[in-house]
């Protein structure tokens, strides 16, 4: 008999949570969650409304869903013991790999993008939640400076979600098996690489050092000119005494 205490309102919630993970937003339909959460259709009426109500539940009802306070807190420790222009990367690296260990996150990320106007439209809230933390991070402790950084966390940012998109649902990338810790950690060492910047840097000339180098050549030049005058003259003496 289906359940009709209010732990099949739960019941629902962990049903569509659980498909959502395994299959993704096209697989979610009414019909796949009655049957995993073991209730009845009209359960899913009453407390919900429809499909779409119930994912707008789930999105509203789960309260730091991956941990993140805790996530941020352990973060904010490591970042602070390290030069400030390497924490974008391990920023970026943290990101990436919470969503390798959520596997739901990353499909809510993709259900914004093959629903948007259904499944994907009700989850909007929780995948803000799911970029929060880490968006506040790259502002808020002095890891980004300038326009340069700005646009190298924009784009890496969304690397790392790609690469742990490619760990789920298509692993080989590149040579590299996402799937498997080696194989991750070499695409974590590479995202932690790009997220830095060059250390090579570029020493503006002084006054006196553009000076001395423009006297050395024109010295250089001098020299040369003297060389070749005395090359040419003797030249000619020899030729005049063969005559």
């Amino acid at each position: 008999m289906p359940r009709r205490t209010p732990a099949s309102r739960k019941a629902l919630l962990d049903a569509f949570e659980t498909l959502l993970a395994r299959h993704g937003a096209s697989e979610v339909g009414v019909n796949a969650v009655l049957y995993t959460a073991g209730v009845g259709k009209q359960l899913l009426y009453r407390y919900f409304g429809d499909l779409q109500g119930l994912a707008t539940a789930w999105s509203q009802e789960r309260r730091d869903p991956i941990g993140l306070g805790e996530r941020e807190r352990r973060l904010v420790t490591e970042l602070a013991a390290l030069p400030r222009g390497q924490r974008i990367a391990e920023i970026l690296v943290d990101y990436a790999t919470m969503l390798r260990e959520h596997p739901w996150a990353i499909q809510v990320l993709l259900a914004e993008m093959s629903h948007p106007g259904t499944l994907g439209s009700s989850m909007r809230e929780i995948r803000r939640e799911i970029g929060r933390a880490h968006e506040g991070l790259l502002l808020n402790t002095g890891s980004m400076t300038g326009e340069t950084a700005l646009a190298r966390a924009f784009v890496l940012h969304a690397a790392a979600a790609y690469l742990a998109m490619r760990a789920r649902l298509a692993p080989d990338y590149h040579g590299l098996d996402l799937a498997s810790e080696e194989g991750w950690s070499a695409a974590m060492d590479l995202l932690r690489k790009a997220g830095r910047p060059s250390r090579a840097k570029i020493k503006s000339k002084t006054p006196q050092a553009s000076t001395a180098a423009a006297n050395q050549a024109a010295s250089g030049r001098s020299t040369s000119a003297r060389s070749a005058s005395r090359r040419s003259a003797s030249g000619r003496s020899a030729s005049s005494r063969r005559r």
